[in-house]
């Protein structure tokens, strides 16, 4: 069996988006780009909780943002470097929540 190298999804709004194994044996995925708008505080002060319930603790939160066209219901969040979530058991219907 061939070893596959790229994988090409066809999407309804951006075409073509391709994954790709890069020399480490990672995925990379180059996802299209979007505009977002950083979140008014009242905003965050609502979503922030129910993100650190969907860690399960309280994590550090860099940007929280809500994207624009085409990607409207999507929200963008920048955790701080240091946060090390490969141990986290993610909530899924609490981080469900928060994009509501």
């Amino acid at each position: 069996m061939a070893s596959i190298s790229v994988l090409q999804f066809h999407t309804h709004m951006e075409g073509v988006v391709a994954a790709k194994r890069v020399e480490d044996g990672r995925v990379e995925i180059e996802f299209p780009t979007g505009t977002t708008a950083e979140l008014r505080e009242k905003e965050k002060s609502r979503i922030t909780p129910l993100i650190n319930k969907a860690f399960g603790r309280e994590v550090v939160i860099n940007y929280l943002g809500a994207s624009g066209p085409p990607y409207e219901h999507a929200l963008l969040i920048e955790l701080d470097e240091e946060e090390n979530l490969k141990e986290c058991q993610v909530d899924v219907e609490a981080a469900t929540l928060a994009t509501k």
